[in-house]
């Protein structure tokens, strides 16, 4: 199952325009005993586990969070999850804002000066333009 919904991640993300550099997946179960409410999610550390590595892996997540081992009650499996993550290439944002409207200055990018309540007293604080901001500001 795990192996599958790797498969149709894997196929949904090739299909997009943007190619990832790097494809992450992790797989992971819900988990409960059986008779109780509170459900687990446990870290798989991979898509093929065995039942005996699954109850194991339950028990000490269990005992991680309620501080309590119960070895005498089965586990419940629940769901089964996978996410399947492209990692796309680093953008670089300073590439969106046209570098001739940047100011050469903070004063020419200064929008307005309105007072802003701080530390029991009003201070007249600057606003500025973002997409004016010189580089260096």
């Amino acid at each position: 199952v795990l192996e599958r919904h790797r498969n149709e991640g894997e196929a949904l993300i090739a299909k997009e325009a943007v190619k990832p550099d790097a494809i992450r997946v992790t797989h992971s179960a819900d988990m409960q005993f059986v008779g109780q409410t509170h459900i687990i999610n446990v870290p798989l550390p991979s898509s093929s586990v065995s039942r005996e590595t699954l109850q194991l892996l339950f028990e000490k997540a269990y005992f991680a969070r309620f501080k309590v081992e119960l070895p005498e009650i089965r586990a419940n499996l629940v769901n089964l999850n996978t996410s399947v993550t492209g990692v796309r290439p680093q953008i670089d944002l300073s590439r969106l804002i046209d570098p001739a409207g940047r100011a050469t200055t903070l004063d020419e990018a200064l929008r307005e000066i309105r007072p802003v309540w701080y530390h029991g007293t009003w201070l007249d604080t600057p606003v500025y333009a973002r997409e004016k901001l010189p580089l260096d500001a």
